[in-house]
């Protein structure tokens, strides 16, 4: 039986042409769907063949319940399909979404973060370089006083030196008039070491006109008591100059220690200002590379959201097309099913009957 009902199913899907052929309206309406278009040839067939229409009841059924499980087997396919579309939409707008934060968290990283960093470390870098030429300019200022101090150390050094020469030499003079080596009467060597000391005395050591005048009266006192005043007041003046020598020479070692440990300061301080230009550069070409990372991972992020975009719009348009097929699948099979119920009504009809009876009884007469 069902061979025979799908030998004629088949018939009818290829639109092989089956007799005899049934033109009324009801009739040319039904054979729109191919199950209606079976069962009215079957009923025709079957009625030709005087065969009892139960067993097409019963294989009617079978194709209804199979024309059924096919809708549920498509629906259940659509349902399927429509979950994993929302799974695939759902999982790309995640992925959009995170492609997009992380894009917004790597500009923010960038420009509020990366880059205020870049320009402090540069405006840095500038300071340190001004405290080293700074540095420099007080360790060549240093060594420029330095020098000018010595100088005038060296030229102070030589005056007192002269000095004291001079009073020993005229405290040597002053010491032979007394012990009598000198006859006060022998002027004329005696003046000439007055004069010689004296010229001396106001080329190299002016600030000491008592000393000359002293000098210059040695020839002209006779009386002892007054030599050796004399003696005495030269004797004081050369202390001050012996202490203002030493005082010279213990300045002059203060100043040249204070010297010396205020240019290493200086030098440690160039030294330190080296390294730290040399880490802030560290740290500069650090931050220049992080930025052209984040830069290179936006790029890469920002093609990540294009493709993403392009597969969700993909899979939208692919989606799209296959409601429209489960749609037109739905269609059709419900339009198959009503007509084939509709089919089934109209052969238990009075009106089938009398419509094959007429169609036969046609048939009779041609023969």
């Amino acid at each position: 039986m069902k061979r025979i009902l799908l030998t004629v199913l088949i018939s009818v899907s290829l639109g092989l042409p089956v007799q005899p052929k049934l033109d009324e309206q009801k009739v040319d309406e039904l054979k729109n769907g191919k199950l209606s278009k079976f069962i009215l040839t079957f009923a025709q067939l079957s009625s030709m063949l005087e065969r009892p229409l139960v067993d097409l009841d019963f294989a009617v059924q079978d194709l209804s319940e199979d024309l059924k499980e096919m809708q549920e087997e498509v629906s259940q396919d659509f349902f399927q399909r429509s979950a994993q579309h929302k799974k695939i939409i759902d999982d790309l707008d995640v992925l959009l979404g995170n492609a997009q934060i992380e894009i917004s968290n790597s500009i923010n990283l960038v420009e509020n973060v990366l880059k205020n960093q870049l320009v402090q470390l540069n405006n840095k870098q500038s300071s340190l370089q001004d405290f080293v030429s700074q540095n420099r300019v007080a360790i060549q200022r240093e060594d420029l006083m330095h020098q000018t101090n010595s100088k005038q150390y060296e030229e102070k050094i030589t005056d007192h030196q002269t000095a004291l020469k001079i009073l020993d030499k005229a405290l040597d003079i002053v010491q032979k008039f007394i012990s009598g080596e000198l006859d006060i009467n022998q002027r004329d060597p005696t003046q000439r070491d007055v004069q010689e000391l004296t010229g001396c005395l106001n080329k190299r050591y002016g600030n000491y006109p008592l000393v000359a005048a002293l000098i210059e009266s040695v020839p002209t006192f006779e009386n002892m008591k007054q030599l050796k005043k004399i003696r005495q007041k030269l004797v004081k003046v050369k202390q001050a100059v012996q202490d203002q020598y030493n005082e010279d020479l213990f300045h002059d070692k203060t100043q040249t220690s204070l010297y010396e440990k205020r240019k290493a300061q200086l030098e440690k301080e160039h030294s330190i200002f080296q390294q730290q230009i040399a880490d802030n550069m560290f740290s500069i070409n650090t931050i220049q590379q992080k930025i052209k990372v984040e830069e290179d991972f936006q790029d890469m992020r920002r093609d990540d959201v294009k493709r993403y975009a392009q597969q969700r719009q993909d899979e939208n348009e692919a989606f799209a097309y296959e409601i429209a097929i489960f749609q037109d699948l739905k269609n059709m099979y419900l339009t198959e099913q009503q007509l084939g119920e509709q089919a089934i009504n109209f052969i238990n009809t009075k009106q089938f009957s009398d419509l094959i009876r007429s169609n036969l009884d046609i048939a009779l007469r041609n023969k």
